[in-house]
């Protein structure tokens, strides 16, 4: 195994599947309507990077596209994240 093999192409697929496993916990903890969409969305996106990521390391022509999509999937589980915080206050402000 090359280092640029485990930069390039493990480390964002084991990114990628933290945030999708961050993304479900969210998800089970309290299942809002939009937090289940963006989740959808991350775990889309996610399997597209996944896929583009293995077919590199396979040996297909290198792309950034796929770390620009694991990185707009974190902004996405950012948002999520604030969503379900969001909530949790406002269930916690009801008298």
């Amino acid at each position: 195994m090359e280092f640029e093999s485990l930069i390039w192409g493990y480390l964002p697929i084991s990114i990628a599947l933290t945030v999708g496993i961050l993304s479900f916990r969210l998800i089970l903890k309290k299942q809002l309507l939009l937090s289940v969409f963006l989740f959808l969305i991350i775990l889309g996106s996610k399997s597209l990077a996944a896929y583009i990521l293995v077919s590199i390391l396979v040996g297909a022509w290198p792309s950034f596209m796929p770390h620009i999509i694991i990185s707009f999937s974190i902004l996405l589980l950012l948002v999520q994240k604030y969503l379900h915080s969001r909530s949790q206050s406002k269930i916690n402000e009801k008298p």
